[in-house]
């Protein structure tokens, strides 16, 4: 599997922001609201794809295959462009 540059330091943040911040359970429930900024553009199935692999990969959850509820959201906000994730205990 390929993964982007861009990708890969989405993961990184991720992983900064999150600070350590580990959730055990045995199923989750994930929001991800994206914020696109001027002439940013993408799919919602990629943002989650990216998304889920950076929890996992900065620890906050064990396993994206114990999501049983996942919310998406995808907006423009020119003057800031985000990601905003929420995670809780299923």
């Amino acid at each position: 599997m390929y993964v982007t540059e861009e990708a890969k330091k989405f993961k990184s943040d991720v992983a900064l922001c999150s600070k350590g911040i580990q959730i055990r359970w045995r199923h989750y429930g994930v929001q991800i609201d994206i914020y696109l900024g001027k002439k940013q553009k993408g799919d919602l199935d990629n943002f989650s794809k990216v998304t889920l692999d950076s929890l996992v990969f900065a620890g906050v959850i064990d396993s994206d295959a114990k999501i049983t509820d996942l919310r998406m959201t995808k907006s423009r906000d020119i003057s800031n462009p985000r990601t905003v994730i929420s995670v809780w205990a299923v």
